[in-house]
């Protein structure tokens, strides 16, 4: 028992000593021309200022007090590709270290929401930078930082659960999904509304369908065989010969024939005429060889 006792007094000694470190920082950076603040002041300024390094005795391991804890913790799965985006939803604890329920996690995401929406994007001037960049955890800590640990003060007074950590991660990685969640839908929802819109114009265009691949394909076959036959009959019309039998001016060579079935009655005609002109010559005759007998 009595070691128990001396335990706490030690780590009780460690906060107080950790304390007494930050107070002193803060007030080294205060202006000398000002008064010293008063006691409620200085408290607020500790809390703003995030829990501290060392997790306090009387919170459980399980609570994830920093955010190392994480990666040894069974609830909580971090992706093999991106192990910095913890997965909020198993990482919220309870003051017992029970992991909040989805209705508890859905709610304290919705408080977020509601945050950026109306004070982060708010506060924030609708300048270039802020239109073409992305809106991503990084891009308000380092553009806005006093707006972006204004909305951190604000969410954790709204949702005390986010203050069992050490400084604000909690907090910071709940803000980080929340925006990258709405960059994903912002950029469905364009892809989206530049679908409707192409099917808009080609409605207006007469095409009340969109055109697949194999359809496209399909119709470029037909349209070039139309210009192909259209492109035969023009220049390689079929002509009579005097012996009725039809000759094409491309695809028929001259001494080829192209028999029609008008022409049937012509086919011996004409094959004796093609004969006629270019007649076979005869096989050599064989000698015979005069046995006599002796």
């Amino acid at each position: 028992m009595l070691i128990l006792i001396l335990q706490e007094i030690r780590e009780l000694r460690a906060e107080l000593k950790a304390e007494i470190q930050s107070f002193k920082a803060s007030e080294e950076c205060l202006p000398h021309t000002h008064p010293m603040p008063s006691l409620s002041v200085v408290a607020t300024s500790a809390h703003h200022a995030g829990g501290t390094a060392v997790r306090p005795s009387h919170y459980p391991p399980s609570i994830l007090w920093n955010i190392h804890d994480t990666r040894s913790d069974p609830h909580v799965v971090l992706q093999p590709k991106n192990p910095s985006r913890i997965p909020m939803a198993s990482a919220l604890r309870h003051e017992n270290g029970d992991v909040v329920g989805t209705s508890l996690y859905k709610a304290i995401r919705a408080s977020g929401k509601l945050l950026v929406e109306n004070v982060l994007f708010k506060g924030i001037p609708k300048d270039i930078t802020f239109q073409t960049h992305r809106r991503t955890k990084r891009f308000f800590m380092d553009n806005y930082k006093d707006t972006w640990d204004k909305v951190i003060h604000q969410y954790e007074v709204e949702q005390p659960l986010l203050r069992l950590c050490a400084g604000h991660w909690k907090a910071e990685h709940m803000l980080g999904w929340i925006l990258a969640n709405m960059e994903a839908h912002e950029r469905k929802q364009n892809k989206r509304e530049m679908a409707k819109r192409s099917k808009t114009q080609q409605k207006e265009a007469g095409e009340d369908e969109v055109i697949t691949t194999s359809e496209r394909r399909r119709r470029n076959c037909v349209v070039e065989n139309e210009e192909y036959e259209s492109q035969k009959e023009e220049t390689g019309e079929l002509r009579e010969c005097r012996n009725g039998i039809h000759y094409h001016d491309e695809d028929v060579e001259d001494d080829e024939l192209l028999i029609t079935p008008e022409s049937h009655d012509y086919r011996t005609e004409a094959t004796q005429d093609h004969r006629t002109k270019h007649p076979t010559p005869a096989p050599p005759k064989k000698k015979r060889k005069i046995m006599t007998k002796t």
